[in-house]
């Protein structure tokens, strides 16, 4: 029962979260947007729904494989002290992940909540930085006022939190993947 309640939350969390969110964030920026959309039609909510779940995805995925590769090169270099050799370690780290999730999932399945978590974070954080630069005449955001300026740093101050968390979790998940590696090793030296 946990596990599947797990599963749902973290597919809601990597799926229909960061959709929903981005409609919230685009409705206080452009409410314009908007202005067609009767929310007592269940049609319209059902199309809300389809567009969140697209929306979501495509940034999560745009997200996934640009700001945040640049973020684990920037781990990598960290922890390796060097760029070189970066994509051969992914390849063989990526190869060790997906055979510990086969071997160990109660390992895995907490860093991929963890993960789709700081995604969240990072997606929250770049929304709200847009919509604060970038917003309609009348909307929430305009109604700010002077105090915009706050919302643009309290953006950038939780994106560098979230940064740090993702080094936290590429410690975890390295370290992890290690010793999962060298526990098979020594348990095939000693069998």
């Amino acid at each position: 029962m946990i596990k599947q309640f797990s599963d749902a939350l973290e597919r809601i969390f990597r799926y229909m979260l960061p959709g929903v969110w981005i409609l919230i964030v685009a409705r206080l920026s452009h409410p314009s947007f908007f202005a067609c959309i009767h929310y007592d039609r269940s049609w319209q909510l059902i199309l809300l729904a389809i567009i969140a779940f697209c929306a979501g995805n495509v940034w999560y995925v745009f997200h996934r494989y640009t700001v945040h590769q640049v973020i684990d090169r920037l781990a990598y270099w960290r922890t390796k002290a060097r760029l070189r050799g970066y994509r051969k370690w992914l390849i063989e780290h990526v190869a060790k992940s997906f055979r510990l999730r086969e071997e160990r999932p109660e390992l895995c399945r907490p860093l991929e909540m963890r993960a789709a978590h700081i995604i969240f974070m990072f997606i929250v954080c770049e929304t709200v930085f847009l919509a604060a630069c970038w917003h309609e005449q009348y909307s929430w955001f305009a109604k700010i006022g002077a105090p915009i300026h706050w919302v643009k740093l309290a953006a950038i101050i939780l994106f560098l939190v979230a940064t740090w968390q993702y080094f936290v979790l590429f410690d975890v998940d390295t370290e992890i993947v290690s010793d999962a590696r060298h526990a098979s090793r020594s348990g095939e030296m000693t069998r």
